[in-house]
């Protein structure tokens, strides 16, 4: 069981990013609470960028960012406001050789748990994600969802009201993504969860709301079903109701 956090909201402000000439994000404006909110967008579109300014780790070239209130790129409120935010990001890289109990510790370190509180916040976190049982286990010897599951693990470990997940249902097979999304669906029932995404079905299985992403701009902002609704029954070849309106409103996803 995963104990409620407060409500926390995230919210950007005018955010834009560019990289060099290549605009990233252009005049972003929102307010994430409880739940899972859905961030789908083909290849390109911001979405890491955006998670990534969300988390503390990209300054944003316009606009600002508040968690609860405090920014995360002022000096005097960042360790409070990033303090509150877990990372779950696209590629993490997983020391073999290591058990995932001496990983948690490491990233327990990372994230300033207090000395005192680690290696309980090490066994509650693989505990949430049903890994308890692995604490001895290499990490070279985890099955890719053990190991996406190690990823939300230490994204847990000093208890975020946030949770920024970047597509962490790619690459792993039925099962296992069944397994993920079954995590990621409990943890959104206490916390702000937030995934990006460009895989559609997983989008619409999880998330309470749902943004898209195209070219830096948010196009839509709604559920499941709205999307859905933009194509006709039966209209068009191939793709779900929801595959198919995604595509409707970005254009087709012309970009790779």
């Amino acid at each position: 069981m995963i104990a409620p956090a407060p409500d926390v909201p995230l919210r950007f402000s005018a955010i834009g990013h560019r990289y060099g000439s290549l605009q990233a994000l252009t005049s972003v404006d929102l307010r994430i609470g409880v739940g899972v909110t859905g961030i789908l967008g083909v290849n390109g579109a911001g979405k890491s960028t955006l998670l990534s300014i969300a988390a503390g780790t990209c300054v944003p070239s316009e606009g600002s960012v508040s968690v609860g209130g405090s920014d995360p790129y002022d000096h005097a409120t960042r360790r409070g406001a990033v303090s509150r935010i877990g990372l779950v990001p696209q590629e993490l890289e997983f020391p073999r050789r290591f058990s995932l109990r001496d990983f948690l510790r490491y990233m327990a370190w990372m994230r300033d748990v207090p000395r005192a509180g680690r290696e309980e916040a090490v066994v509650r976190a693989s505990a949430l994600v049903g890994l308890d049982d692995r604490l001895r286990s290499r990490m070279g010897d985890l099955s890719g969802g053990m190991l996406r599951r190690a990823a939300i693990a230490q994204a847990l470990l000093a208890d975020p009201a946030i949770v920024l997940l970047d597509e962490s249902t790619a690459g792993l097979d039925p099962h296992q993504r069944a397994e993920v999304r079954d995590l990621i669906e409990q943890i959104g029932r206490t916390r702000s969860v937030v995934l990006a995404s460009h895989i559609v079905e997983d989008i619409g299985y999880l998330a309470d709301r749902i943004l898209v992403l195209d070219a830096g701009r948010v196009v839509f902002d709604g559920d499941a079903g709205t999307i859905a609704a933009r194509v006709a029954p039966g209209e068009g070849v191939h793709g779900s109701a929801l595959e198919r309106g995604f595509l409707d409103l970005v254009g087709h996803g012309g970009r790779a």
